[in-house]
């Protein structure tokens, strides 16, 4: 199927796919056809570049967006694309295209752009774009504005503001070649390893009441959380309303602790995604080894590949069991 049908098919179908809000994923189908394979059969490099047009001209119209692009004549316009290839896409393989909002700045909107084949990740990319009016860029607010969407920006991942500082001036040293990778999560919900972003309320006080850590003081929570890499998700009104982190030397080990997500939210991948995201950071998945304790979901664990100590010995502990319940010392 060639990508002027795709597009025609999917412009002809935009109906049936029901309104996103500004923040919102889009998810769309897709199957690799052979004119879309290289000669190693799967599917091009460049090939995924252009199916990525299809998932934001999906994202920009089902928003309501693509209507006041039309009505003003504006243009869009990529800025820049940095991607990251992981598996192939085998002949007449089924996957989807994810695409997203990350944030933006004065004149630029950053998307994200994944390709999934059932939980695993194939490519993913981010995009750098604005659109242009008849008296030059438009800026994000009046963008943005059609959408009903006043508030700031979300805050944009480290790796994505550095690359787009690197963009501005290729002098920079140290822009990153990869993004950590971020799972697609319901619509409404979002994923951030921003710690700026963390709630601190919200966080302790789910440690402090649960089974591995109760009474655990809010300063000991917010220390161990700036000694760690973390990961929150955050529900459709900006409450975070879950918490990862791996205790970690960042090279060779870490320790995965304090994963939760409030009750309410329970029950749409949200626990998984979070130990995805912290998986698949680049400085974990090098390492060596992982560890975790739980008294009740190993059955999450086991389908993100983790698989009970073979042999117990080798591992020694310090456990004070009841140290935030011990009563302060008398002065």
């Amino acid at each position: 199927m060639t990508l002027l049908a795709r597009l025609l098919w999917k412009g002809l179908t935009l109906k049936g796919r029901r309104p996103l809000g500004p923040l919102e994923p889009s998810v769309l189908r897709f199957r690799v056809w052979p004119n879309d394979l290289d000669v190693n059969l799967h599917m091009n490099n460049g090939r995924f570049l252009s199916v990525m047009d299809l998932g934001r001209f999906d994202l920009t119209f089902r928003t309501g967006l693509g209507r006041a692009m039309l009505r003003n004549r504006w243009k869009p316009l990529v800025g820049g694309i940095t991607m990251r290839y992981r598996r192939s896409l085998e002949p007449f393989a089924r996957y989807e295209l994810h695409t997203r909002l990350l944030g933006w700045d004065g004149k630029w909107l950053f998307l994200e752009q994944q390709f999934l084949r059932g939980d695993e990740l194939a490519a993913e990319g981010v995009v750098r774009a604005l659109f242009r009016g008849r008296e030059g860029n438009v800026p994000t607010a009046e963008v943005l504005r059609p959408l009903g969407h006043e508030g700031p920006s979300p805050h944009l991942p480290e790796p994505v503001r550095r690359w787009a500082e690197g963009l501005e001036n290729p002098a920079l040293p140290e822009v990153p070649r990869e993004f950590p990778m971020l799972p697609p999560v319901p619509g409404g919900y979002r994923i951030s390893l921003d710690a700026r972003e963390f709630q601190y309320d919200v966080i302790h006080g789910y440690l402090a009441q649960s089974y591995w850590s109760p009474g655990i003081p809010r300063e000991v929570v917010e220390q161990a959380a700036r000694h760690s890499l973390c990961v929150g998700v955050f529900g459709p009104g900006g409450l975070q309303v879950g918490f990862a982190r791996m205790a970690t030397d960042r090279t060779t080990f870490a320790y995965l602790a304090d994963v939760f997500v409030l009750e309410e939210h329970r029950g749409r991948g949200l626990s998984a995604a979070m130990v995805r995201a912290l998986m698949n950071h680049p400085e974990v998945r090098g390492m060596r080894r992982l560890l975790l304790a739980t008294r009740d979901a190993h059955g999450l664990y086991a389908k993100l590949g983790w698989t009970p100590v073979t042999d117990p010995t080798p591992f020694m502990q310090v456990h004070r069991r009841d140290l935030y319940r011990q009563p302060a010392a008398d002065n």
